[in-house]
């Protein structure tokens, strides 16, 4: 019998999840009903015994560090329980030879997908828009309440459930806080929403979710364009420009909203750019930030963050046609190198997304 390990003293079986018969998973599962795919994973959509649908992930893994990564994901996410949050509801795995060969994750299903699905794909109202992050801004307000910084928020991360109300997944390079920061090795998280200071220095605070926040908000406005391609540019960079020369009416399609809501929507852009600012004290807490969307806290001046200066045509060049960018190191520093490279990886993200690729 496999003996579940301890993670900091803590037993996986004392979590409170639900371990599942493995037969009845098997059952649950077939290749005709995959709905994601990941580097390490699938992840299906099952039916209980008890007819509840599920979301399925059968994980791959053949090294004890990635186990323990996964066990230690599994206690972290048992402890999370808030509305915005996917609720996980168990899990099972498969051993043989004294280590685990196998592991399915158990998770609440959600209908309507992820919210990149919708960016690509869909036309929103802005009172659907609304709701989505406002439902973001309290599911990572959450998090850090918990002193834990996800270190993924990113719309693919995000799933819609019936009602069309958002739930962050995925913990998998989440960390918990109780010093404010530290300081890695490695930079973590995904193209366009890593934020300044970890090209800087690495540092980790609950900042890098408010910038990733940040980003997600405009991705998520963007919808709402008309006559524009934004991700003909840096998209952040285009939402700036378009709030400082005050065209942010002109750019949205007049049948997506009505009334007063043109100020609503302009706020909420504002407090997108705000979470952008190039220094992290500048950017507002998610309390603030909750606050801030109802306009019950007053927005302080917005900074251009450097990283939002234009690139020249050459540089964009190199990017787009993957060149090689050795030209980059030559007489710079580190940090105008990292500052280089942010302003590079934003526009990937931006070049990749038009193109219909995913991070």
């Amino acid at each position: 019998m496999f003996a579940q390990p301890k993670l900091c003293g803590i037993d996986v079986s004392m979590t409170g999840l639900k371990t599942f018969n493995l037969s009845e998973l098997y059952a649950a599962i077939n290749d005709k009903n995959i709905i994601g795919t990941g580097s390490s994973c699938k992840v299906y959509k099952g039916v209980l015994n008890e007819g509840k649908d599920v979301a399925i992930k059968k994980i791959a893994s053949s090294s004890d560090h990635s186990w323990a990564r996964i066990y230690k994901q599994q206690v972290l996410a048992s402890k999370l329980q808030h509305k915005n949050i996917v609720k996980v509801l168990g899990y099972g795995h498969k051993d043989g030879d004294g280590r685990v060969k196998g592991y399915y994750w158990v998770e609440e299903y959600m209908p309507n997908g992820s919210l990149d699905k919708i960016i690509r794909e869909s036309q929103l109202a802005w009172c659907s828009i609304f709701r989505i992050i406002e439902g973001i801004a309290q599911g990572v307000h959450y998090l850090h309440e918990e002193h834990v910084v996800h270190m993924d928020v990113k719309p693919s991360n995000i799933l819609l459930d019936s009602n069309m109300n958002p739930k962050i997944t995925d913990f998998n390079i989440s960390m918990v806080l109780h010093d404010g920061e530290i300081t890695g090795d490695d930079i973590l998280g995904t193209l366009g929403y890593i934020p300044p200071e970890c090209y800087e220095n690495s540092t980790i605070s609950m900042m890098n979710d408010v910038y990733a926040f940040g980003v997600t908000v405009i991705n998520i406005i963007s919808v709402m364009c008309r006559n524009i391609q934004p991700y003909e540019r840096l998209l952040c960079t285009w939402a700036w420009d378009a709030w400082e020369a005050g065209q942010m009416e002109e750019v949205f399609d007049p049948k997506l909203y009505e009334g007063s809501q043109p100020r609503e929507i302009k706020r909420c852009v504002e407090v997108g750019l705000l979470c952008l600012q190039s220094d992290r004290a500048d950017r507002p807490t998610m309390a603030d930030v909750l606050e801030m969307l109802h306009g019950k806290k007053r927005l302080p001046t917005l900074k251009k963050p450097a990283y939002m200066e234009s690139e020249s045509e050459s540089e964009i060049e190199s990017v787009t046609e993957g060149r090689s960018c050795n030209r980059w190191n030559r007489n710079r520093n580190r940090k105008s190198l990292r500052k280089a490279a942010h302003r590079r990886q934003m526009f990937l993200r931006c070049y990749m997304a038009r193109n219909g690729c995913r991070p």
